[in-house]
């Protein structure tokens, strides 16, 4: 939100999901996880206009996640926590 804007996504779909790593370290088991989306995203100044992307522009991006588990939450579904990430942009579409 620096300078006014608001940037928004969209996931439209979601594929090549593959575990590259898994590994206990001392704060729990770790996971790293590729996977690639299709999404939408908008850039709009401050008063709402469309300053970057749009609902015609899907990008392709390419993610590559390290997760831990959070050995102090019980819950499974909201165990898991981001320690890095990475993601690459790409000009494929397919919808």
């Amino acid at each position: 939100k620096g300078l006014g804007r608001n940037t928004e996504w969209k996931i439209l779909d979601m594929r090549g999901v593959d575990i590259l790593l898994g590994k206990v370290m001392d704060y729990g088991p770790v996971l790293v996880v590729s996977f690639r989306v299709q999404q939408l995203k908008v850039v709009r100044d401050a008063l709402g206009k469309i300053i970057e992307g749009g609902d015609e522009h899907i990008e392709t991006v390419h993610y590559i996640w390290a997760v831990c588990r959070d050995q102090s939450v019980f819950d499974p579904s909201a165990a898991w926590r981001v320690l890095e990430f990475g993601a690459q942009s790409a000009s494929t579409q397919w919808v």
